[in-house]
């Protein structure tokens, strides 16, 4: 089930709640492993680098997991 509170995000930001997610983690320093073979993922996987999410949108997702 995906939470309201990205499907939001992600529709303001004319994203996905994945490019969202990978997005995030990305900016919590994690390490996002993706592997694929079909292309269009792939063009998802690197728009995450064209856009940073704003401070109050992290402190959202971050409560998320509290």
């Amino acid at each position: 089930m995906t939470r309201p509170e990205l499907i939001r995000i992600a529709e303001r930001r004319g994203r996905s709640v994945e490019q969202i997610v990978f997005r995030f983690a990305l900016d919590m320093g994690m390490v996002a492993l993706t592997g694929t073979t079909d292309a269009d993922h792939m063009m998802d996987d690197l728009e995450v680098f064209e856009f940073h999410l704003e401070p109050g949108e992290v402190r959202q997702i971050e409560r998320l997991g509290a």
